[in-house]
């Protein structure tokens, strides 16, 4: 991998969830770093809810039903060094360090209520695995008919999943993220 590529992939794992990059003023590891991340792949079903899609709405994302995933290790999902030690950060290999637990299945509910001035949809979170905070959006932007992204986090940990719905099936992916990145202390 050339030095560009590495600074570049750096920098977009980065940006993704807005905070400040893991700059230290030169490439000089950081020992007590223990900021890890974990990639994981999705595989699910989506079963339709009611109401059905609509005539008013022949095609395009209608999220109405029970969103449900497995989440599978990506072993060679990419992940940045924010240490500086040469290695990828994945959680487990570094330091003080676990490979993070997951649930069996993952599970939401979308349902879609009309409030007399057009569609207004409300998320329920169906799963096992609990964290203090939950988020859930779904939007017609991702890859598939509907991408629903489901949020868990607690403390310095947080699973970002993106599940891609198409006809009944999901497929998509997901990352874990612990710690605090170098540098933003």
């Amino acid at each position: 991998m050339t030095k560009r590529a590495l600074l570049l992939m750096v920098f977009g794992a980065c940006t993704v969830d807005g905070g400040p990059g893991p700059m230290t003023g030169d490439d000089t590891p950081i020992p007590d770093s223990r900021y890890c991340e974990q990639t994981y792949k999705l595989q699910g079903t989506f079963t339709p809810g009611t109401p059905t899609r609509d005539a008013a709405t022949p095609e395009g994302c209608w999220p109405v039903g029970n969103w449900t995933f497995t989440v599978m290790l990506d072993p060679v999902g990419e992940i940045a060094d924010y240490n500086h030690d040469g290695k990828a950060d994945r959680c487990g290999e570094v330091k003080d360090t676990v490979t993070p637990t997951v649930a069996t299945t993952y599970s939401f509910r979308v349902d879609r209520t009309d409030d007399g001035s057009g569609w207004v949809d409300s998320y329920t979170y169906t799963g096992t695995h609990l964290m203090q905070e939950m988020r859930i959006e779904v939007s017609g932007d991702g890859g598939g008919e509907c991408e629903g992204d489901l949020t868990l986090a607690e403390g310095d940990r947080e699973f970002n999943f993106k599940a891609q719905q198409t006809g009944t099936a999901i497929t998509g992916f997901g990352e874990y993220k612990e710690g605090v990145r170098p540098g933003t202390k």
